[in-house]
């Protein structure tokens, strides 16, 4: 009997050992941050050598908001938030950040320009722009606003790592930053600064 509770607590000591699929989950909201979080995405693996299969990036693999919920929980080491001035009016950001916090994912967040200061206040200004069927879809990955209002406060208090459109000589420094807070920083990297991005215009 003693070999066999053994055993099963190996198993099961393997399993939460387990590397997660993905290094980096990069949340962000449409249109306002997806060229950003598409550059960070890029620049992680080209420059800094993370492998683009260990990164989830939504403009390219889509699923389900319950499925990416899920996915945050149990394949995600760690959530980038890419915040701008509507992170948290998108439902699926607020419900990615929540279910985050809510199963102690580590959150590094990642600031553009325009995006305003934080505060829980912003909760019930935001869950007023949400439709009835994107309030229901919360509700059936079990996201409440309780679940966001502490994910709000979180991201608040988050040291944020701040990603300036205009400034393309800060943008290396930036990544750089963004995976030294996530633990992904390659051991002896140096300071660098990476390739002009495409067009950041958008980025606000």
């Amino acid at each position: 009997c003693g070999r066999f509770w053994s055993a099963h607590l190996t198993v099961i000591d393997r399993r939460l050992r387990r590397p997660k699929a993905f290094i980096l989950y990069f949340s962000h909201d449409k249109p306002w941050a997806k060229v950003a979080a598409r550059y960070l995405h890029t620049v992680c693996a080209e420059d800094f050598g993370v492998p683009s299969g260990r990164m989830f990036l939504d403009a390219t693999s889509l699923a389900p908001l319950e499925g990416l919920c899920n996915m945050v929980k149990d394949s995600t080491s760690t959530l980038v938030v890419v915040r701008t001035k509507q992170c948290f009016a998108n439902h699926w950001c607020a419900a990615e950040v929540a279910a985050a916090v809510a199963n102690q994912v580590p959150v590094v967040v990642v600031r553009c320009d325009g995006a305003e200061d934080l505060d829980e206040t912003q909760v019930e200004l935001v869950a007023g722009m949400w439709t009835l069927d994107q309030i229901s879809a919360l509700q059936i990955c079990g996201v409440t606003l309780d679940a966001i209002s502490a994910a709000v406060r979180h991201v608040s208090l988050a040291e944020e790592i701040p990603f300036c459109a205009a400034a393309t000589n800060t943008h290396g420094l930036a990544v750089r930053d963004m995976l030294a807070a996530s633990a992904q920083l390659p051991v002896g990297t140096q300071m660098l600064v990476a390739k002009s991005p495409p067009d950041l215009a958008e980025v606000v």
